[in-house]
């Protein structure tokens, strides 16, 4: 993960994992902008969480919740969300990934 790496080289740019994540996500250098683009709209009912290093079964039935790995699948609509360029002949996966790249590039 690349938040994790961030940390372990001392090239964070948050002060905690949390918030060097959603930068990441975000496909953002700028924490402002990064909470921006990654926050709920309004009108939005679904939220979102992150589970991080837990082994075994989380129990989500227990807080009402369901897991939807599918939020993780690439489609050109969550590129260009997330301001990703697209090409012709290029999978939208790889546009995000290679603005991902630019995040750490672009780090001072």
């Amino acid at each position: 993960m690349h938040a994790d790496r961030a940390f372990a080289e001392g090239t964070n740019r948050a002060r905690n994992i949390l918030t060097e994540i959603v930068l990441y996500a975000a496909c953002e250098r700028q924490i402002g902008k990064a909470l921006k683009k990654m926050s709920p709209k309004d009108g939005s009912e679904g939220m979102v969480a992150a589970v991080l290093n837990v082994k075994g079964d989380l129990k989500l039935d227990a807080l009402g919740a369901v897991r939807d790995d599918s939020l993780c699948d690439a489609s050109e609509e969550k590129a260009r969300n997330l301001g990703s360029e697209l090409f012709e002949g290029i999978p939208p996966e790889e546009c995000v990934l290679e603005q991902v790249a630019m995040v750490d590039l672009l780090k001072p």
